[in-house]
């Protein structure tokens, strides 16, 4: 008998979650990845990848691909939505509007350079047989660059345009951005950390830092403030509606611009 519901969604949902919770097993037992400060959803990732690749879960790719583009998108929309806190034992932080400027001025800048030198070696190396895509380039700053979630969606566009396995192949830089930001870039921090290239960094980093977990005795920082009534709507529901209300007017205002100039533009 078939279930009325669909469940896959939710399972998927639900095998993200164990695999997040192991990770972060993981993470506050093991040192070496203290070390290399792996955030517990790389080593969840990671755990999946391999239960994926053996066999022993199986879920549909297309569902993984669209958790990946949509969580991502939210997860930028909330920073756009975080504003500065009030405790003023800590340092002053800047508007929110002029952060989210400074990241995508440094982001954009970042991105065409990766996007030139990955086109150099595209115009290079295909003279020597290697017959690569010519947007194959500019898969490596979406991947270093902006993340899984970006070059998900851009490399599934690029696929309408005859770029054979584009998401794949774009979802690959991801792992390898990934791993050179763990495995290169955190190394490279520490290393500053300890010659006091940081005025606001301790020269060695807490237990608690390292294993990712606040210890019970540990006062711990309040997440926010309620700003409704539970006797209305429960404040996480609330700003949820609020993402939600983003994500709304950004679908209507690229759908206009579809409409308006063209759906490649869009």
């Amino acid at each position: 008998m078939e279930t009325p519901f669909p469940f896959e969604p939710v399972l998927v949902f639900g095998i993200m979650a164990v695999v997040l919770l192991l990770g972060m097993l993981l993470r506050g037992s093991i040192r070496v990845l203290q070390k290399f400060l792996l955030p517990s959803c790389f080593i969840g990732g990671t755990l999946g990848l391999i239960l994926l690749s053996t066999g022993l879960v199986k879920l549909p790719t297309s569902l993984l691909e669209t958790f990946a583009y949509h969580l991502f998108i939210i997860s930028f929309i909330s920073i756009g939505l975080t504003a500065a806190g009030n405790d003023k034992n800590k340092p002053a932080v800047e508007s929110p509007i002029k952060g989210a400027l400074w990241i995508g001025l440094v982001t954009g800048v970042v991105m065409a350079m990766q996007g030139l030198i990955g086109s150099l070696f595209v115009f290079l190396l295909n003279p020597a047989g290697y017959n690569l895509h010519p947007l194959f380039g500019f898969l490596a700053p979406l991947g270093f660059a902006q993340g899984p979630g970006q070059a998900l969606s851009m490399g599934k566009v690029w696929e309408e345009f005859g770029f054979a396995d584009a998401a794949t192949l774009g979802l690959s830089f991801a792992v390898f951005g990934f791993a050179f930001a763990f495995f290169v870039g955190v190394p490279l921090v520490n290393w500053g950390i300890r010659k006091g290239y940081s005025s606001l960094t301790p020269k060695s980093l807490s237990l608690e830092f390292l294993k990712g977990i606040v210890q019970k005795e540990t006062k711990k920082e309040a997440a926010g403030e309620l700003t409704t009534h539970s006797a209305n709507v429960d404040t996480m529901a609330f700003h949820a509606a609020l993402v939600g209300l983003v994500y709304v007017l950004t679908y209507l205002l690229i759908l206009g611009v579809g409409k308006l100039i063209s759906e490649d533009v869009a």
